[in-house]
């Protein structure tokens, strides 16, 4: 639908078919009336027996017609109750009804018509045979007498005189106005559902790649100064809901880094191109001329949701299996350093101000894993939101110590470096969000920019 045909107020523009079928439908529905009428003559036509003739016409014809129209207009009313998927399902028998009811219609009028052309032929008739009759009257002696002669000088002039015109006797009406017929009801009938517009409709089952939105990336504090049990958790956090993350945010590129001395310049330690996700295309079902019916309508939409749905699982389905399969690499790939990797110093605020410069041109998502246990500096500077779309997420990770002497000055426990921490990003980076390494809910915290999370 067009976006004119969306605002209120504003009708869609008419369809071509059904604009075709309103010029030249009435003009069908005549001749097809005319070919009726001749095809009735023309099979129960009985020539001495005229009231036969209407007899078997009604009883043939008319009375059907009338018992089809009556079911027609029962299933008609039908439609315009039932709901939901029985309406959907009953459709093929709402659009046999209107078919019956316009077949019966058309019956109706051609069988009255030719009951009204043999009574008009039958008056017509009962005036000439008076006016003979009068004729008759008056000169009977002499007619009587002129028959004899006639019939003596010109036997075959004995023939009865039939009761219908010569031109109805002699089968005017010839089988190909049933071969006419049967045409036209097969290619102008009321109810045939139109073809569709749309040119790509053979291939309407075919899923549409979805272009990827986003990058993922996940820096890993390399610098030996977090808790190593903590520091694993939290990887095996965020590897178990990489493929949501991927999935939800629509990620097509996965880069994982590693820093200690120069958060600056990271390593790059692994990059993976992702499968390209896909949607099923929508099913479009015609309502066919119950379209306009509230009840039909929704059962259509209803059903093209339930079929979508059955498409769109199979299509995530293949998608996951496919992006289960390119992560697999990340099992064997070093992402952790070793347990007795550590380095003098570390530089989480430079990490975070080359996060603040980003500059790609699509939407970032980064996840960081870390202590933010600088050693370089003991006050962190203001550091700037970034220019474009870029979704923060620190796990903070509990540091040694040693490490947490050294920058914080006390011995702190884990729960309170997190919350000396939150001060800290509060007031140096106030777009970057916290939570602790522990959290099942990283989806959900990519969603938001700035906050903390407990």
């Amino acid at each position: 639908m067009n976006e004119e045909a969306k605002r209120p107020g504003i009708a869609a523009p008419p369809n071509p078919h059904v604009k075709l079928l309103i010029e030249f439908g009435p003009l069908a529905a005549f001749g097809i009336t005319f070919t009726l009428h001749g095809v009735f003559l023309y099979v129960f036509e009985d020539e001495e027996r005229p009231k036969e003739t209407a007899y078997r016409i009604k009883r043939y014809a008319a009375i059907p017609a009338i018992i089809g129209f009556v079911i027609a207009v029962a299933g008609g009313a039908l439609a315009r109750y039932v709901t939901g998927k029985m309406a959907y399902v009953l459709l093929p028998l709402f659009s046999f009804s209107l078919w019956l009811g316009t077949l019966s219609l058309i019956v109706l009028a051609a069988s009255l018509f030719t009951i009204a052309h043999l009574r008009g032929w039958a008056l017509r008739h009962e005036k000439q045979f008076r006016g003979i009759d009068d004729a008759c009257r008056a000169s009977k002696a002499f007619l009587d007498q002129l028959e004899t002669e006639e019939r003596q000088s010109n036997p075959s002039e004995n023939k009865p005189r039939m009761l219908l015109p010569e031109a109805v006797s002699q089968g005017k009406h010839s089988i190909s106005a049933m071969i006419l017929l049967a045409a036209l009801l097969v290619s102008n009938s009321a109810c045939a559902t139109l073809a569709s517009d749309d040119p790509g409709s053979d291939d309407s089952s075919v899923p549409k790649a979805i272009s990827p939105e986003a990058d993922l990336q996940v820096f890993i504090d390399w610098s030996g100064s977090c808790v190593r049990p903590a520091l694993d958790e939290a990887w095996m956090t965020v590897q178990a809901e990489l493929p949501t993350i991927i999935e939800q945010y629509r990620i097509g590129k996965l880069i994982i880094w590693s820093f200690d001395q120069d958060g600056w310049c990271p390593k790059r330690n692994a990059e993976l191109e992702l499968p390209v996700p896909m949607t099923a295309e929508r099913p479009k079902l015609d309502g066919g001329e119950w379209e306009s019916f509230s009840n039909i309508r929704d059962a259509v939409r209803e059903v093209e949701d339930r079929e979508w749905e059955k498409r769109q699982a199979v299509v995530m389905d293949q998608y996951r299996h496919e992006l289960g399969k390119t992560l697999t690499p990340l099992e064997s790939a070093q992402i952790l350093p070793d347990a007795k990797y550590s380095t003098p110093r570390s530089d989480i605020v430079g990490l975070f101000e080359r996060i603040s410069a980003m500059h790609d041109r699509r939407p970032q998502y980064v996840i960081v894993l870390t202590d933010m246990a600088d050693t370089r500096r003991r006050v962190w500077p203001k550091i700037d939101s970034p220019k474009i779309d870029v979704h923060a997420l620190v796990l903070v990770v509990p540091a040694q110590a040693s490490d947490a002497v050294l920058t914080l000055g006390k011995p702190l426990s884990g729960p309170e470096q997190f919350e000396a921490r939150q001060h800290q990003i509060q007031e140096a980076a106030s777009w970057v969000t916290l939570a602790p390494y522990f959290v099942r809910n990283i989806p959900e915290l990519l969603k938001s920019r700035g906050s903390n999370a407990q």
